[in-house]
């Protein structure tokens, strides 16, 4: 069984519970499956954690009609929000983006620039060895053929043979810097949600 037909299996279960409350449920197994995915661990292995789709469908249905009739409360869903509910997570928010947001801003501002810098050096490196073979080719024009000069050129073409052979190399680099200014996004996003959770 896949995640596609265990959540088949678990969303025909819920049908008599409110749609409201379904969707809650997809959701907090969505984000669960995501966490442990996250965390490294196979389909197969977070499926299997899970359970038997019918069994997690009648134990959260189970839950929910306890805090109806006891708490009135939802399971996974918490109570009600009020204004304090709100203040407190506006003040996380700012403290998180104080002492998170913009650290990791930082953090992907440097990425993004070695990226950049990345990128722009290999073709550096050919132009460099061009201009220097050039220049020196009209040196021996106007000056006349010397071992030294000789010597240049063969630096020239060096430099721009290894520029060449790097630029491959950096902008695949340049792309794992990228792609990794999108997982600390990604993580980032991660720490939030979940402390959003904790605080419902």
């Amino acid at each position: 069984m896949n995640r596609r037909e265990w959540e088949k299996q678990f969303k025909k279960r819920l049908s008599s519970l409110p749609k409201s409350e379904r969707a809650k449920a997809l959701e907090y197994y969505g984000e669960m499956y995501a966490d442990r995915r996250d965390a490294g661990m196979t389909e197969e292995e977070i499926l299997r954690e899970f359970g038997d789709p019918a069994d997690a469908a009648e134990k959260l249905a189970a839950d929910l009609r306890a805090d109806a009739g006891g708490t009135g409360e939802a399971a996974h869903g918490g109570r009600e929000a009020t204004a304090g509910d709100t203040a407190a997570r506006v003040f996380v928010a700012v403290l998180l983006f104080i002492f998170v947001g913009i650290p990791l801003l930082g953090i992907v501002f440097c990425l993004a620039a070695a990226g950049a810098a990345l990128f722009v050096s290999g073709f550096a490196f050919i132009l460099a060895g061009f201009a220097d073979f050039v220049y020196f080719i009209v040196q021996m024009c106007l000056l006349g053929v010397s071992g030294a000069l000789v010597a240049h050129l063969g630096l020239g073409l060096g430099i721009a043979a290894a520029g060449f052979l790097l630029t491959p190399l950096f902008l695949y680099l340049t792309k794992v810097f990228f792609r990794l200014c999108g997982k600390v996004f990604t993580v980032t996003g991660r720490i939030v949600t979940g402390k959003k959770r904790e605080a419902n």
